[in-house]
């Protein structure tokens, strides 16, 4: 069994962090019970499409080593936590500000390492 140093390795750090979690890819074709209902009634009708769109609750951290106690827990408190748009940016949204590059990394750390 791997030591726990290796085991707390920073989830963020890990080139396997964009598929933690992730579901298999599949179509994103909307469906429908036949051709015909398909035909004759918009997507957004779907019986089977789940639209994520909304308010969602949000507590930005500026330390993601020290979230909040029980942030995975079902039984968070989080009525004191803002709401944000989802479908959105939550930098565009009051929190942190934008980071962009096309070019070079933004700092001098070897991937997949980052600045503290």
């Amino acid at each position: 069994m791997k030591n726990l140093s290796q085991l707390q390795k920073l989830l963020w750090e890990s080139p396997g962090c964009p598929g933690f979690h992730r579901l298999a890819p599949r179509s994103t074709l909307f469906p429908f019970s036949d051709d015909k209902t398909a035909r004759k009634i918009n997507k957004e009708f779907s019986p089977w499409i789940l639209s994520l769109a909304g308010k969602w609750k949000f507590r930005y951290i500026s330390n993601p080593e020290n979230p909040p106690q029980n942030f995975c827990s079902p039984e968070l408190k989080d009525e004191s936590w803002n709401n944000i748009a989802v479908q959105g940016c939550w930098q565009m949204q009051g929190y942190d500000h934008p980071h962009y590059t096309n070019s070079a990394m933004s700092w001098l750390n070897s991937p997949p390492s980052v600045p503290s």
